[in-house]
């Protein structure tokens, strides 16, 4: 193993290029020797054994004096391994890779080098087989071709030793995690068959049409080097690639994928994804070793294929083809001028997102701040240091940064630029307030030196930039240094000890996320809201109101309202409050507040404009109402009435299910998930657990459009029981076709949403593409009403009512879609109950929680519409079951198939059922449940397919 390892030593000397960083006139008598390396192994799911391993790692390279980065892999798939980047002397990183190569027990010398190293070899056989007996796992062993080797002069590449645990060696945020040990390790091309294909796809006109070539690695490092034909990633990360997969899909599709990054990890992972997402892409290969390999077998020929620099992530910021004259062409250009440049200068940062940016040496000294390309549209508005600016120019920067705000006020994809763009209007709106205190002489302008983007310092030359930096690792620890002094000062005169926050920020939100979620749970039972649906209803009517009380209503700012005056928003958004009479009865006794501070009156509301951090709350008196349901476990399967939401919304909160099944089933408050949702109106079958991964497992199957599900509806008129029945004619945007095998009525008819504030759906030429199949089951002549089996083939909402109304048969009750009432909805009996709770309310003082004082929960009852002005005031006549409350539409069966992603193949299938609704049992004169086909006649089952 010795002779392989100087071997491998002995061809990097030959073959890999210099550093390109600009510092690079350290001595060159003392070369740094630089491992990259990765290995996907199982390890062990428990975090405290892979501590074992991760010490073990850590104690083997501080003895050898190597510095730099390993991240060992630890989550409940064992779907990953270790990778590390290290840099030392020459020793010292043969004896890493001999110690590795795992313990040769006919190896006497495990490396030919000082004792010292040896010593910390055996050490680090000894401690790993204590981990592997503890994890029952196989060794970890890697052979001296799995590491990259190259060298170069620099004296400190990286600040110091970082050996730690991680979810994932490449972070995807997860997604690529489940992704298991048997997908990767698959599709290699050697150096030399790589080199091959790309020649080729450069001769053959249709090898190129039939090949996609992917990059997976970022936009950075595509610009100062790549092979021929690769298009820019467009990526800043490399957990947007799944993203760029789905998005990129049907250019995949039926074509042969080559795929390739710099040292081969990105690729395992990423080729298998693209495997598992596109079923249709006929081969995917990726280069083995990366661009590295490729590089330590062509860099120093001719023929080399590579163009420019490869991009590495230490202080050498990269290297070239050694050897060729490919080695000095120079593939990257200036980001302001264009000009040739490959250099990654450790001060050009973004000033918006710290990316390195590419700024030549004639543009450098132009400059005060630089905007990579992501963010070139910010050039003239968003700085990082505003002391050099007029009070003129940061007006400006405000309305522009304004202006662009604007156009992204709406949608969840543009939450983070909004939050960027509105910190730094505070940021100069608070400079522009410093000015007009202390007048223009504040202004620094030219006598201003340029600042650091990463340490704030003037004098840094920016070699602080990324986790090889040293001089941000200084001040970060003098800061933290000087913070732990203050602290301890300040114990010392303190009778308790307040300990420093060590946490992370996503640590602090998460901690502040389930707290948060804490105290809605205990204020839902606190209000005795988290009830099981027989409290609060009444038997001989059905009706269910859980008592009345006061609670918080919270919200924060939507990006929408972002630069808006709370009062608009206030007039528009809620509609209670568009009264201005009610609003002002609310502002009045501070019963709103945005931050905790009291909205009092009007103007300080129409003079208050919304940032996107801001909390606004508000007191309002609750109450809602229901009838029963049915559950089963272990994913429950409910069967939900008509008039109850599936979760909490609007004025529905206890009277929803999610609440009632909790209550039901002795499960905490707010732990149910919904899998799926069908309408308030509708009833039927409704999925929920409280396993996320399982509700997103169903989520999934039912986005992905491989769901069968099958609802009853009850319609008016004779439902087309053939062709010649059917009364409505087809339309350039409306069509049916009839099926004469099957007896069924297709209708393919394109749906938008007209009125997105009352939720009505219309049939146009600009909607979405909307499927749905139709087969008539009976027909009652007394009521003139017909039970009809309907199959949504797309998810549009209200698809099924809208195009039974299209087809001239309109859901009976359904009067939002053309539906009539039918004679037995009592219109009074909602209204007399709320009244009666009403009654039962103004006799005895509301509960509250402990959180809202007594002032506030008597004021709220002063203004509350329910309480003062009765439930016809505050309740839509849908909502005081009026009509419109419940439509004759039952989901009552969903099929769930689930296969394996690897190779399709059929695992089973959930086939999930309810009862039929009662009203097929004969309700308003129907005589047709005896007529109701069965469950395997309305959706047949193969029987070739089991089911789970």
């Amino acid at each position: 193993m010795q002779d392989e390892i100087d071997s491998k030593i002995a061809a990097t000397k030959n073959s890999n290029g210099e550093s390109t960083s600009a510092e690079n006139d350290t001595d060159k008598s003392d070369p740094q020797h630089i491992l990259l390396f990765y290995k996907f192994h199982p390890l062990s799911k428990e975090e405290e054994l892979v501590e074992l391993y991760r010490v073990a790692l850590e104690k083997l390279c501080r003895g050898l004096q190597l510095q730099g980065r390993i991240l060992v892999g630890c989550n409940e798939h064992q779907s990953e391994g270790i990778n590390g980047t290290l840099s030392g002397d020459e020793e010292a990183t043969k004896a890493f890779v001999r110690a590795l190569g795992g313990n040769d027990d006919d190896d006497d010398k495990p490396v030919d080098t000082s004792t010292a190293y040896r010593e910390f070899v055996f050490q680090f056989w000894k401690d790993c087989q204590e981990f592997y007996k503890a994890a029952k796992c196989d060794p970890l062993v890697m052979d001296p071709s799995d590491f990259k080797w190259s060298t170069c002069q620099e004296s400190q590449l990286f600040p110091d030793l970082n050996v730690k645990i991680v979810t994932e060696l490449i972070g995807t945020g997860g997604v690529l995690a489940p992704i298991s040990l048997d997908e990767v390790h698959q599709g290699y091309l050697t150096p030399a068959e790589w080199h091959e294909r790309i020649k080729e796809l450069e001769k053959d006109e249709k090898a190129k049409e039939e090949t996609v070539l992917i990059d997976c690695r970022n936009t950075k490092e595509w610009q100062i080097g790549h092979f021929p034909g690769a298009p820019d990633p467009s990526t800043t990360t490399f957990n947007q690639f799944p993203t760029w997969v789905q998005q990129n899909s049907q250019n995949l599709a039926n074509k042969k994928v080559l795929m390739y990054c710099t040292g081969g990890i990105r690729c395992e992972k990423a080729s298998a994804f693209i495997r598992n997402q596109i079923p249709s892409v006929q081969e995917v290969r990726h280069l083995k070793g990366g661009i590295h390999k490729y590089l330590d077998e062509f860099g120093s020929k001719e023929e080399c294929q590579w163009k420019g620099k490869n991009f590495v992530f230490d202080k050498r910021g990269a290297h070239g083809a050694a050897g060729s004259s490919k080695d000095e062409e120079v593939v990257g250009r200036c980001l302001y001028c264009s000009a040739p440049y490959d250099v990654f200068q450790p001060g050009c940062v973004c000033t918006v997102c710290r990316e390195p940016t590419l700024v030549c040496d004639s543009c450098r000294p132009t400059l005060r701040e630089y905007h990579c390309h992501v963010h070139a549209h910010l050039r003239s508005c968003y700085f990082t240091d505003l002391t050099p600016f007029s009070q003129s120019e940061l007006e400006s920067q405000l309305k522009q940064l304004t202006e662009l705000k604007s156009e992204i006020a709406v949608g969840k994809k543009f939450k983070q630029r909004r939050k960027t763009l509105s910190r730094q209007c505070e940021k100069v709106a608070e400079r522009l307030r410093e000015i007009e205190q202390n007048g223009e002489s504040s202004v620094e302008k030219d006598a201003a030196p340029t600042k650091c983007r990463n340490c704030g310092e003037s004098e840094c030359s920016g070699a602080c930039w990324g986790f090889h930096g040293l001089k941000r690792k200084r001040v970060l620890e003098a800061a933290s240094s000087e913070s732990g002094s203050k602290s301890q000062q300040q114990a010392s005169t303190s009778d308790t000890i307040d300990h420093e926050d060590t946490t992370s920020g996503n640590e602090r939100r998460q901690k502040r996320k389930a707290q948060d979620k804490q105290s809605a749970i205990d204020e839902l039972v606190q209000l005795k809201l988290h009830s099981v649906p027989c409290e609060g209803r009444n038997e001989a009517n059905g009706i269910r109101i859980p008592a009345t009380c006061t609670r918080i209503l919270q919200s924060n700012t939507k990006g929408k309202w972002c630069g808006k005056s709370l009062l608009s928003v206030l007039q528009t958004e809620f509609a209670e409050l568009s009264d201005s009479t009610m609003l002002e009865k609310v502002l009045k006794r501070g019963l709103l507040r945005v931050n905790d501070a009291p909205i009092t009156s009007l103007e300080v509301a129409r003079s208050t404009e919304l940032k996107n951090m801001d909390v606004m709350d508000a007191c309002f008196i609750g109450m809602n109402h229901l009838y029963t349901l049915y559950v089963e476990t272990p994913v429950y399967v409910c069967d939900k009435p008509s008039t109850v939401p599936v979760h909490p919304a609007g004025p529905y909160l206890s009277n929803s299910l999610m609440m009632m099944v909790e209550a039901q089933e002795k499960i905490s408050p707010r732990t149910l998930i919904p899998c799926h949702r069908i309408d308030r109106v509708t009833s039927g079958l409704t999925l929920c657990c409280t396993n996320p991964k399982v509700a997103r497992l169903i989520q999934s199957r039912i986005e992905a459009g491989i769901v069968s599900k099958y609802y009853l509806a009850k319609v008016h008129g004779r439902f087309p029981s053939s062709e010649v029945d059917i009364q409505t004619e087809s339309t350039d945007i409306a069509k049916w076709n009839w099926s004469d095998e099957e007896k069924v009525i297709e209708v393919s008819a394109p749906i938008e949403t007209v009125d997105p504030a009352n939720g009505i759906r219309k049939i146009t030429s600009d909607g979405k593409l909307a499927l749905s199949l139709f087969r008539f089951v009976s027909y009652d002549p007394e009521s003139n009403s017909s039970i009809v089996f309907c199959s949504p083939q797309t998810g549009r909402s209200h698809q099924l009512r809208v195009h039974l109304q299209w087809l001239g048969h309109p859901i009976v009750h359904d009067i939002q879609y053309g539906g009539q009432l039918g004679e037995n909805i009592d219109t009074k009996v909602g209204l007399s109950e709320a009244n009666a709770r009403r009654q039962e309310s103004s006799r005895s003082s509301l509960l509250h929680p402990s959180s809202i004082s007594n002032l506030d929960a008597t004021s709220a009852m002063e203004i509350c519409t329910f309480c003062q002005e009765g439930p016809e005031k505050a309740f839509s006549p849908a909502q005081l079951l009026q009509g419109g409350h419940r439509i004759c539409l039952h989901a009552f069966r969903y099929r769930i198939p689930f296969r394996r992603k690897k190779d399709d193949e059929f695992l089973g299938e959930l086939d999930l059922r309810v009862s039929p609704p009662s009203w097929m049992g004969g309700s308003e004169g129907s005589d047709c449940g005896n007529d109701i086909p069965s469950y395997e006649e309305l959706g047949e089952i193969n029987a070739d397919e089991k089911c789970i």
